[in-house]
C-alpha cells in the first residue's frame, strides 16, 4: 500500500484497509473489537492509539469504523459501543 502524506500534521500515514461491501457482514464482530481496542489516549503531542501507539485514529480503528458504517451502524451506535466497552460491557464477553 502506498503511504499518503498528511500535509496538515506533517506525517506519513498508510492508506486505509479496504472494506468490501459484499462481505462486510463477515467482519462485523472483529470490527467491533477493533474500535473498542484501538481507542484514543491523550498525549501532549495529540491522541495516540492505546493499543498500537500510532496516531489516532490508527488504521485498525478507521477500518473498524468503516466496516461498521458499511454494515448499517451509525456513528452514534459506534460511540455507544466504545462507551460500553470502557465500562467493561462488550458484546463478545
Amino acid at each position: 500500500m502506498k503511504p499518503s502524506v498528511n500535509q496538515e500534521n506533517g506525517f506519513t500515514e498508510l492508506a486505509d484497509y479496504p472494506v468490501d461491501p459484499a462481505t462486510v457482514h463477515l467482519d462485523l464482530d472483529i470490527a467491533q473489537k477493533a474500535v473498542t481496542i484501538h481507542v484514543a489516549q491523550d498525549w501532549p503531542g495529540g491522541p495516540i492509539c492505546r493499543n498500537c501507539g500510532e496516531r489516532w485514529p490508527c488504521r485498525l480503528a478507521r477500518w473498524g469504523v468503516n466496516v461498521l458504517l458499511a454494515g448499517g451502524w451509525s456513528h452514534e451506535d459506534i460511540t455507544k459501543l466504545v462507551e460500553h466497552a470502557k465500562a467493561g460491557e462488550v458484546p463478545w464477553a
